[in-house]
């Protein structure tokens, strides 16, 4: 399975590509795929600039099973390569892009 990070403003580019979309946004209102909710990102902190976000954000990611996070997907994609979806544009600050770092590093 491989993993990839996108936007839900491409999501049917991300379709027709056989990527299995699946949300790590708080909130999808017109999105009605799979979710995943360990790697969302808080509200109370959302508003937070960059510099207090990443280290609230990379705790939260440092508490997870590396293990069971690619478990856990693999089993909503039936194994299937995916892409973890959020609403910022291609280079825009996002927590997806930590989540990414992250599972390079250690997922």
């Amino acid at each position: 399975m491989k993993i990839f990070t996108g936007n839900f403003a491409n999501l049917k580019k991300y379709q027709q590509a056989g990527l299995f979309p699946i949300s790590i946004a708080i909130s999808a209102r017109y999105f009605t795929g799979a979710t995943y909710r360990p790697l969302n990102p808080k509200r109370d902190f959302l508003m937070d600039s960059e510099e207090f976000y990443v280290p609230k954000f990379q705790k939260i990611l440092s508490e997870l099973s590396p293990e069971k996070v690619i478990s856990d997907l693999s089993i909503l994609s039936n194994g299937n390569n995916i892409v973890l979806l959020c609403h910022e544009g291609e280079g825009v600050f996002c927590h997806r892009q930590l989540v990414a770092n992250r599972m390079k590093n250690s997922f």
